[in-house]
């Protein structure tokens, strides 16, 4: 299979005409036939927010770039968990990493916090688990990653909780359902999903991800 991503992100604006930096991130690494998503929250907004997302993406980088292979998804989230935790008591953030295999069709999934992990299968769409505390403060030691087969035609999304949840299942299922006809331009999709469905009282982003049997 091959995966298409888009990805949009948008600043709480306390005032109007503030420009103040967005506190979520995300980042894409790939390793052989996995793709690593990370999105994250910072908590709270502004600078310190974005800074938060900024050491987490970097740390995250460099987790990518110390082996040939990525390091197994609870390791990797304790790694961030203790980078945070060196930053202060402050530096908390939620934090959700999905691997993609595209040789298996698999995908697993660790989810920390209240973003929204969201499987579109052209059977069935499923929210996948969030397991509850922050990256930086309360960290539970059980770990647990999802871990599900994905077919072709298949949409995932990852949105931070400045994204109202059930105007965006409406508008995902419908992405989802175009992909099935033809190629998706995900980026615009992201763009106009955040459009449609960020909430005006916090930062708001989403990642979108499409599998698909068609050559690029």
């Amino acid at each position: 299979m091959q995966m298409t991503l888009g990805h949009a992100m948008r600043p709480f604006q306390p005032f109007p005409g503030s420009r103040p930096p967005c506190g979520d991130g995300w980042l894409c690494l790939q390793k052989g036939s996995t793709i690593r998503i990370m999105l994250a929250d910072g908590m709270g907004h502004g600078a310190r927010a974005h800074q938060i997302v900024s050491e987490l993406s970097r740390g995250l980088a460099w987790i990518g770039q110390r082996s040939s292979t990525l390091l197994p998804l609870a390791d990797c989230m304790r790694s961030l968990h203790s980078l945070l935790q060196q930053q202060g008591s402050q530096a908390q953030a939620c934090v959700a990493l999905l691997d993609v295999d595209l040789e298996a069709g698999l995908i697993r999934c660790l989810n920390v916090g209240n973003i929204q992990v969201l499987v579109h299968a052209p059977e069935r769409s499923r929210a996948l688990v969030n397991l509850a505390g922050m990256v930086g403060g309360h960290l539970s030691r059980s770990l647990r990653v999802s871990e599900m087969t994905i077919a072709p035609g298949s949409l995932l999304s990852l949105c931070s909780d400045g994204i109202e949840s059930k105007t965006a299942r409406d508008c995902l299922l419908s992405i989802q359902q175009r992909g099935m006809c033809g190629p998706l331009d995900l980026q615009q999709e992201a763009e106009l999903l955040l459009q449609q469905t960020a909430k005006s009282s916090d930062d708001a982003s989403c990642v979108l991800a499409h599998l698909d049997r068609r050559e690029p």
